[in-house]
């Protein structure tokens, strides 16, 4: 009797635990307990792209949103280019001075305007001065801007977001290099090395005012970053057929108070970059 009674109560301790067992599965997954297969139907869903864009150098192999500029001028150092000046690219001037230490034309100096030759060349604009052939004014790249899906994007405003440039020697003479902007009628140039504003004169008397130097960042007024292109942006296409056609100088400003023979040293290597953003707006 006492062993049955002992096997009674192990019994009933099993079955206690186990139905515990079950109440707590059952309370994880009650809506399997009808039935253990279920389906769904008319289930849809579609992605949204989003208004990004891509750029490419001159190859148009691949489209990133980062790329490497086709041309550098790191073959050139060893030439370097002269000093120039122009307001919209399409005009560039040269002159000298008559003190290493004055950066402004000499008394007895006029502005030449300069004839590139063409095509460009490994992206670097040549031009005969002073008598000398195939002087190296200025570097080119092209960058190419899209959409980065196959519909374009309506209603969009291009901006350069930022401009920056790198001197590792600290040379007080790049501090007159200039990043000339592009695209289509629209013209930015920026003087990223150097201490603020810059007025440039060329020409016996134009002037433009270069875009302060340094970066625009997403926090500034839309206002303050400078426009390259309103409308829409092409479709992407692998090609590029219809990309903006954005185009990039880099180049020394004569009339730069910096750019004088004083300051010629060592030649090195500046590295420079940008950024484009662009915002969709109310037609």
């Amino acid at each position: 009797m006492k062993k049955r009674s002992k096997l009674s109560i192990l019994v009933a301790g099993i079955a206690l635990i186990a139905f515990s067992a079950v109440a707590s599965v059952a309370g994880t997954v009650a809506w399997f307990t009808a039935n253990n297969v279920v389906s769904a139907n008319s289930l849809n869903i579609q992605a949204e792209a989003e208004e990004g864009i891509v750029i490419s150098n001159e190859a148009k192999s691949t489209w990133k949103t980062s790329v490497a500029a086709s041309h550098t001028a790191a073959t050139y150092n060893s030439k370097g280019f002269i000093p120039t000046s122009t307001s919209t690219g399409a005009a560039w001037y040269h002159t000298n001075s008559d003190d290493v230490n004055d950066h402004q034309k000499g008394e007895n100096e006029t502005y030449a305007t300069l004839s590139i030759n063409t095509p460009i060349s490994d992206g670097v604009g040549t031009a005969t001065v002073n008598g000398i052939q195939n002087r190296n004014i200025y570097l080119l790249n092209h960058f190419y801007v899209q959409s980065a899906i196959a519909t374009e994007l309506t209603n969009q405003k291009l901006f350069i977001k930022s401009v920056s440039a790198t001197d590792s020697a600290n040379k007080d003479l790049n501090k007159s290099l200039r990043i000339l902007f592009k695209l289509s009628s629209a013209i930015a140039i920026y003087c990223p090395l150097a201490d603020g504003n810059f007025t440039a004169v060329q020409n016996a008397g134009a002037a433009h005012v270069d875009s302060v130097s340094g970066s625009v960042t997403d926090a500034a007024n839309i206002d303050s970053f400078d426009l390259l292109h309103t409308g829409a942006i092409p479709a992407y296409t692998a090609e590029g057929t219809n990309a903006l056609d954005l185009e990039v100088y880099l180049f020394f400003e004569g009339e730069d108070s910096n750019c004088k023979s004083a300051n010629i040293d060592t030649l090195n290597s500046i590295s420079v970059s940008f950024e484009l953003k662009n915002l969709p707006y109310n037609a």
